[in-house]
């Protein structure tokens, strides 16, 4: 990573605009095989953007091996707190209804069997 000391802000900006145009759509998938939401990866997308903006990273060479990594890296990051962040509001959620494993799963049962029953003739 080459970091300018202060890179000035047009520079900055058009950094910012070549990873966009670059990566962008390569980021989305990238989100979507974690979370397998397509509106979950372009909010991973927009936490990776302003990482990106709000870290203060700069490369020359937008298009470098170097600055890929570094996007990768971080889109994936973003992805994984968001799959975290979900998976937390899940746990309250199953906490605050207060219903066990187990009666889940018999509901799930349940709702299978429903589903899969034979017509009568």
């Amino acid at each position: 990573m080459h970091r300018e000391k202060t890179p000035d802000g047009k520079a900055r900006i058009a950094f910012i605009e070549n990873c966009y145009q670059l990566y962008e759509q390569k980021m989305y998938q990238a989100a979507y095989r974690i979370l397998y939401d397509s509106a979950r990866a372009e909010d991973a997308v927009q936490d990776a953007f302003l990482k990106l903006m709000k870290g203060g990273v700069y490369f020359e060479d937008a298009a470098s091996d170097d600055c890929k990594k570094y996007i990768v890296t971080v889109i994936r990051h973003s992805a994984i707190d968001i799959y975290n962040r979900k998976k937390r509001e899940q746990e309250i959620i199953c906490f605050l209804d207060g219903k066990t494993d187990m009666d889940r799963l018999a509901a799930s049962e349940n709702r299978e069997a429903y589903m899969f029953r034979t017509r009568p003739k």
